[in-house]
């Protein structure tokens, strides 16, 4: 046996192994001479290329940014005005300022600078979109929205960074970029996406908390090798996109004027593709910023609380959430010349409002124009709707498909586990079998050859083995085909019909729709627009179509805010009075047990609407002495829903307004009568069918409840009604027509009715509380009682 090798002649067998030569790694050359023309302009940041918050000083080399209201924590960006489309080049950045100092307890508050390369589509926020890539002040390098660490690239204040951008095409190197931190490298250079090859790349900066100079000029840091700066390159190797000045000297403000929830965002959206020198200004665009600037969103409340016009930000920081952003932008926007966007849904379409916002754009440099996105979309904006139905139907479909896809491959290869198995399973039980056959032949054989007395010869017998035969379940089964891609899908007539995208969070809260929709309005150059262009339907139809809107929201939208006026709490004081004295002198005329001089049998002998006083018809006899209990219900419910009509078209002041909504009724009664109302307390099935019994006192027309009278001064009619109700239901029964017969009865009356339900399955006065539970007893304002309600809701007259 050998003895084992030490350790020291392991090392030294080791030395003796040749090492393997490392590549050489590519070193920068020097730039090489250039006799070219160098590029003329001054390389800078235009206005129009900087985000709102950015504050450029000293010839536009210096760049700082606002802090205030919430400004602090959003990323500031600055995209230049020259962009490097080959040649090897670089530019310069120093952080001369740290202004974190207020803001430190918050991470994404604290200083941060991204600096790189974009194209012309790109956010002017790195990372808001793929078109970019940067190394950032934390060390990583991120290209089209894809983030890798980059290490020893952090970078601070007061050192100089220089990114190298090689697009030169001969150069082994081509298409990387490279930072250098005080002229040395920070890392291996990076390989671009190829989505960036061919492109023209703009040096593109974003920062936070900081002042940062960035120089394109003469080098700060000279690097390893000799590169030229961007502002020294050859002409032809650049593209100055310098922004041009209006040709009539003037900015545009456009105030888009559109419908809540038809395709005011998706046009919002096709004309900033088509005009991107726009920047636009609203609520969501906010959101945006934060989410760019590495905010990320908690759970929003409810759907009511939030909207595509006032999104909720829910970010955890009290200057973002609050929208404090949203005034330092309004007050900073006007002073900086640029075309904007103005996309406030709500307040676009109320004429004073759109007023004031005008007020705050009141300089000479600003073309106000209003754009009206209303009636019939244009063939081109239909055809962007259908394009976007056609892709969600497909990926719906796509999914639905891959699911099947993947169920069907599961039950395949729960088939072929299952037949594998099965196979195993017989295969032993197989091969048990044939040893016990073989163990049995041997067994007999011993005793043939013991029994066997002479043993001269062995007979000798062949056994032919016929093979077996195939089993059903071991032949092979063809196996099924895959499934292949997920069949195209079109859009039907009727989706080919639809003109707006449906969305998932309304344009507008329903508490805001309701409160001011009314309002809405066409503009006219009168509010302080210079011009007024109607992009779908001209002004005439635009104004109807609004109309015919506002009437149809009328009559489906509730009222929210509504409040019972004096006159019908009065009335409701002189109904609680009238029902007393009539509970009372039915209470005394079955006391009395007399037998009248006059015998009335259903008041035969009296014309009903000819009587002066119900309590009195003759010899004391009152008109509804033949009242049972399901009449007083309907007495009362007949007052109820009179009193609610009429008071509800004079409270709400709307001559449009000619009746409630049925989907709104409860919604309605809840608010007038502190109590819920439910079909099932009168024993039938549908809100309808309880109109039905009082068809007399009001009725339905169009979804609309409307009344058959038109004030509340004499309150006997609605007994006389009862009365003339109760003798023709008298003789249907009589008539031996059971249909007639009510199943209102005292438990089902007392029973709690569904806590507010209805049409729209709002509750009480639709701020979440139960009035069906707090005033089904009797009891008024949240369980405190006033008045005791006579009995109402308890099913007692």
């Amino acid at each position: 046996m050998a003895p084992k090798e030490e350790p020291a002649a392991k090392k030294a067998k080791v030395e003796e192994e040749p090492k393997k030569e490392e590549e050489p790694k590519f070193q920068e050359p020097d730039a090489p001479a250039d006799t070219r023309g160098a590029v003329k302009s001054n390389i800078t940041f235009d206005v129009a290329d900087t985000t709102l918050n950015v504050v450029p000083t000293v010839g536009g080399k210096v760049l700082a940014s606002i802090t205030d209201g919430g400004m602090a924590y959003l990323l500031a960006g600055a995209r230049a005005n020259t962009a490097q489309k080959a040649g090897r080049y670089m530019f310069e950045a120093k952080i001369i300022q740290n202004t974190d100092i207020s803001y430190g307890q918050n991470k994404l508050s604290r200083m941060g600078v991204r600096i790189g390369f974009s194209t012309s589509a790109a956010s002017l926020v790195l990372n808001e979109d793929a078109n970019s890539f940067y190394f950032d002040s934390e060390g990583a390098f991120q290209a089209g929205k894809k983030t890798k660490n980059f290490k020893g690239g952090r970078f601070n204040k007061d050192q100089v960074v220089a990114v190298v951008l090689n697009l030169d095409s001969k150069s082994p190197n081509a298409n990387t970029v490279a930072l250098y931190r005080d002229g040395v490298s920070c890392g291996e250079a990076q390989k671009l996406p190829e989505e960036f090859h061919g492109k023209a790349l703009f040096p593109h900066i974003s920062y936070r908390n900081a002042t940062v100079h960035v120089n394109f000029g003469a080098a700060l840091k000279e690097l390893p090798f000799k590169c030229r700066t961007l502002q020294s390159a050859a002409a032809a190797d650049v593209e100055v996109s310098a922004s041009k000045p209006p040709k009539d000297g003037k900015y545009e403000v456009a105030v888009p004027v559109a419908f809540p929830d038809e395709g005011g965002f998706d046009w919002l959206d096709g004309f900033l593709e088509k005009n991107p020198s726009f920047v636009e200004l609203s609520d969501r665009k906010i959101v945006e910023w934060a989410k760019a600037s590495g905010f990320h969103q908690g759970k929003g409340g409810k759907d009511n609380w939030n909207s595509n016009d006032k999104p909720a930000a829910n970010f955890g920081v009290k200057e973002l959430d609050d929208m404090s952003v949203r005034r330092v932008i309004s007050a900073v926007a006007p002073v900086v010349p640029r075309n904007y966007l103005i996309m406030e849904v709500k307040s676009n379409l109320v004429a004073a409002e759109r007023k004031e916002t005008l007020k705050k754009f009141n300089y000479p440099c600003y073309k106000k124009v209003a754009r009206v996105i209303m009636g019939e979309p244009t063939t081109e904006f239909k055809a962007t709707v259908h394009t976007k139905l056609l892709k969600e139907k497909q990926r719906k479909a796509d999914n639905a498909w891959n699911a099947k896809k993947a169920e069907a491959a599961r039950k395949k290869a729960q088939a072929k586990q299952q037949k594998e198995a099965a196979k195993r399973k017989k295969d032993v039980e197989k091969k048990r079998k044939a040893l016990a056959e073989e163990k049995k032949k041997e067994e007999e054989a011993k005793k043939a050859a013991e029994e066997k007395k002479e043993g001269d010869e062995e007979k000798k017998e062949e056994e032919k083995k016929a093979d077996d035969p195939v089993s059903e379940d071991e032949k092979e089964e063809p196996e099924e085909p895959e499934m292949g891609d997920s069949p195209a899908v079109e859009l039907t007539d009727e989706e080919k019909s639809v003109n707006f995208v449906p969305n998932r969070v309304h344009d507008l809260t329903r508490t805001v729709m309701t409160a001011t929709f009314a309002t809405f309005s066409t503009p006219d150059k009168e509010e302080g627009f210079d011009e007024v262009k109607y992009e779908w339907d001209k002004a005439d139809k635009a104004k109807q179509y609004l109309e015919k809107w506002i009437l149809g929201k009328k009559l489906t939208t509730r009222i929210e805010n509504i409040k019972p006026g004096e006159e019908f709490t009065a009335k409701a004081a002189e109904w609680a009075t009238l029902s007393k004295k009539w509970q009372d002198a039915l209470k005394a005329f079955k006391a009395a047990g007399k037998t009248p001089v006059k015998k009335v049998e259903d008041g035969e002998d009296i014309d009903i609407f000819s009587v002066e006083d119900v309590c009195d018809v003759g010899d004391g006899v009152p008109l509804f002495d033949n009242f049972g209990f399901e009449d007083f219900e309907l007495l009362k419910l007949r007052f109820e829903l009179s009193a609610l009509v009429i008071s509800f078209k004079k409270d709400c002041n709307d001559a449009d307004r000619i009746g409630i909504p049925m989907e709104h009724l409860n919604f309605y009664y809840s608010k007038y009568f502190h109590k819920s109302l439910s079909h099932k307390q009168y024993g039938v099935a549908t809100d309808k069918d309880m109109i039905a019994l009082i068809k007399d006192t009001v009725s339905t027309k169009d979804s609309l409840l409307l009344g058959q009278h038109e004030d509340l001064d004499d309150l006997t009619v609605f007994i006389k009604l009862t009365e003339e109700h109760r003798r023709e239901r008298q003789r249907r029964i009589d008539a031996g027509d059971e249909t007639a017969r009510l199943k209102i009865t005292p438990a089902s009356v007392a029973a709690k009715p569904e806590g507010g339900k209805s049409g729209d399955k709002s509750k009480g006065d639709g701020k979440g509380k139960d009035y069906g539970k707090d005033f089904s007893k009797g009891k008024w304002d949240k369980g405190k009682d006033k008045g005791k309600d006579k009995g109402w809701g308890k099913g007692k007259w």
